[in-house]
């Protein structure tokens, strides 16, 4: 009896040491596009970056392409150029999701329900979470997808996060650089012309935190409210 108990507690053990983020679900949007989900730590994030066409309410966002604007909503396709032939087959358009400018975000209706755009705070939590294990100061590699980047400058995807280089959008309202960095926004506003956004580059294996002025358009990871 007592073997028979100490193996069922052993079971047990190891099941709850499991680690949470090797098991992926899926978020559906207002659009019905589908991402993978993931949880690190005690946070869950969407492990795919946002590309919805509408807000929450099935409210339009309005397509930027002739008319970026730093004061209403705004989207773009993220370029999926690949001049530099990182990705030998064709690229669909929707590869990297969607750019959106901060305006989007402050509307507070972008991100599906039950999920919220991060903070400031919950990146800084998502670093220090993937730092303290294991990977400090290659905290990029870690969540970088192994495919990709620009010059071998990819990750080992251990957190199953899969970073991809989606580029940004310019002040002129042109999506550029895929292949090269990652940028996410998030709502946190640093003053009246910026914002904190964070970004990974293929020659680094960090993570920046750094102000993004309101003009940039960035990609969008929602975290589960």
């Amino acid at each position: 009896m007592n073997k028979l108990l100490f193996t069922i507690a052993l079971i047990l053990c190891l099941s709850c040491s499991k680690e949470d983020h090797k098991e992926p679900n899926i978020l559906i949007d207002i659009e019905g596009n589908q991402y993978k989900t993931i949880r690190i730590g005690d946070q869950t994030w969407m492990a795919e970056n946002l590309k919805t066409t509408k807000y929450n309410d099935n409210t339009p966002i309005e397509n930027g392409t002739n008319n970026w604007s730093s004061t209403e909503g705004r989207y773009l396709w993220a370029s999926t150029s690949d001049l530099n032939n990182v990705i030998v087959e064709t690229l669909p358009h929707d590869y990297y999701g969607i750019i959106y400018n901060f305006a989007t975000a402050k509307t507070e209706k972008l991100a599906p329900k039950g999920w919220r755009i991060p903070t400031k705070s919950d990146w800084e939590k998502l670093i220090v979470y993937v730092k303290n294990n294991g990977f400090e100061n290659i905290e990029g590699k870690a969540l970088k997808s192994k495919s990709g980047w620009f010059s071998n400058g990819y990750g080992t995807d251990y957190f199953n996060f899969n970073a991809l280089p989606a580029g940004y959008v310019d002040t002129f309202g042109t999506a550029k650089v895929d292949g090269f960095v990652a940028n996410w926004m998030s709502t946190t506003q640093n003053n009246a012309f910026s914002y904190i956004s964070v970004g990974m580059v293929y020659d680094q294996h960090t993570i920046s935190i750094s102000d993004a002025i309101l003009l940039f358009g960035n990609s969008v990871r929602c975290i589960k409210e």
